[in-house]
């Protein structure tokens, strides 16, 4: 749950920008915090490796909905761009991370805490480009969002 709110918070703010939209921090918290507790029980099914993070984007386009009143598809392309940010971001963070830390995927499990230290500087890189995002007014394309 540490590491799940900052990470879906993220992904929120990050992937609805790139769109032009503004989320509050309020209501990217509201959303984060219900969705780490549904992750928290997808994670203990029994499923194949991959669905808790399909049913984690669904989840938190769904939220985006119905606490946001956007659009299904334009919530689902904003969330889906935020998690492929973050996951880009995470396939060249996390060799240098291990490689650093001389740790492996495996340690993960056994030192939970480690998540949280490798989220840390994506963390980081995540809020500067929510920055520059929004201080650039950058944007992807404009989806009608109503």
């Amino acid at each position: 749950m540490l590491e799940s709110i900052p990470e879906a918070f993220l992904v929120i703010i990050v992937g609805f920008a790139l769109y032009d939209y503004h989320v509050s921090y309020s209501k990217s918290f509201i959303m984060s915090v219900i969705s780490a507790v549904c992750t928290y029980f997808i994670r203990q099914l029994p499923v194949m490796f991959g669905v808790h993070t399909v049913l984690g984007i669904i989840i938190l386009a769904a939220l985006a909905v119905l606490v946001l009143r956007t659009r299904p598809v334009g919530s689902l392309v904003a969330i889906m761009t935020g998690i492929i940010v973050l996951l880009t971001l995470q396939s060249f963070m996390a060799p240098l991370l291990f490689s650093a830390t001389s740790t492996t995927v495996s340690d993960l499990t056994i030192r939970p805490w480690l998540n949280i230290v490798f989220f840390s500087p994506q963390a980081v890189i995540l809020i500067a480009l929510y920055a520059v995002i929004t201080r650039r007014r950058f944007c992807l394309y404009r989806i009608k969002w109503e």
